[in-house]
């Protein structure tokens, strides 16, 4: 079940904003960029983690759970199910969780890929006692490479369909 889910000017524009607000506030507290495995600028990967929440938010028909005191570790309720949503912007990247979210996160993980521009598509999801295997141990030698150990869950892996 691959949806893909474009976001409306307007919705590209309440992402923005809500990423600068996230941005700017971890700034204040000098928290540092906890990503995993990308280069790209703390605020974008804000804008590009809000929009992929966004539009998940868009397959379950439900609001997003904002916030700027930082990240959330729950997005959304689907079927009585707690979620945390991850993003990544490459077509074929894997669900990336961090191990400090072991047993202090949602009960399950889904993964959007995309762009704000191009659209996002729901790949799949993952009970978080999966996601958490010694088999997706990712790090800074293995394929993918991780500039810090992460487990890393490939799009074949993922259960399709909505958490249930």
């Amino acid at each position: 079940m691959i949806i893909h889910v474009l976001l409306t000017l307007v919705e590209k524009s309440w992402a923005k904003q809500w990423a600068t607000a996230v941005y700017e506030a971890a700034t204040r507290k000098n928290l540092v960029n906890q990503a995993v495995n990308t280069d790209v600028h703390p605020e974008q990967l804000d804008l590009i983690g809000f929009s992929g929440e966004l539009a998940f938010a868009k397959v379950v028909n439900q609001f997003p759970m904002t916030g700027i005191d930082g990240p959330t570790p729950i997005d959304y309720t689907v079927n009585d199910i707690s979620v945390d949503v991850k993003t990544t912007p490459y077509s074929s990247g894997h669900l990336v969780v961090q191990p400090k979210y072991m047993g202090k996160s949602a009960k399950a993980f889904v993964l959007m890929t995309g762009k704000v521009d191009d659209g996002f598509h729901y790949r799949g999801w993952m009970w978080a006692e999966d996601v958490f295997q010694q088999k997706y141990i990712k790090n800074e030698n293995t394929i993918p490479a991780f500039r810090k150990p992460a487990y890393g869950v490939p799009q074949c892996d993922l259960n399709q369909g909505l958490p249930a």
